[in-house]
């Protein structure tokens, strides 16, 4: 298990109020560990498994993602890039959806994509925001909490024990 899955369980077990696993998993390919992390962690505190992959080869390798599936990918990885990353994707049987995370420019996004169907385009920097309006757009139901309606807040009316 990668060490930004690591951490993101570790998080989501230590939670007072637990989410509701799902049945779906979520796949992060990219190369930042940083951002793979911070991935990680917001996935999975939506209920989410997450499975990190740090290089197009170690996707390959692994379970391949199912049809309910989400697997973000960043275009500019070293060796295979996004692009093949997502051709391969695409060619499994049951193809899972594919969120493409870049902090390249329009022009290459385009480019780097013709030909290739994806759910969603997200540009870099990420913003939590549109990941979870993402999420929102292609039928995830994701509940973000802000500090006020958190429902483990001690003096929150629901709260859950």
């Amino acid at each position: 298990m990668a060490q930004g899955a690591k951490v993101a369980n570790q998080v989501v077990a230590n939670q007072v109020a637990k989410p509701q696993r799902r049945t779906m998993a979520i796949h992060v390919l990219e190369d930042d560990a940083g951002v793979n992390e911070s991935l990680a962690l917001l996935f999975a505190h939506f209920g989410f498994d997450v499975i990190c992959h740090g290089n197009a080869e170690s996707l390959f390798r692994g379970k391949p993602p199912g049809p309910d599936d989400i697997v973000f990918v960043d275009l500019k990885l070293p060796g295979v890039s996004g692009a093949e990353a997502i051709r391969w994707l695409k060619s499994l049987n049951d193809p899972p959806r594919v969120v493409v995370i870049s902090g390249q420019s329009q022009a290459i996004i385009r480019s780097e994509l013709a030909g290739l169907d994806v759910a969603g385009v997200l540009r870099k920097p990420l913003d939590q925001d549109a990941i979870v309006g993402e999420l929102r757009r292609i039928g995830c139901d994701v509940q973000l909490w802000s500090h006020a309606n958190r429902p483990n807040r001690p003096d929150h009316p629901n709260r859950r024990s």
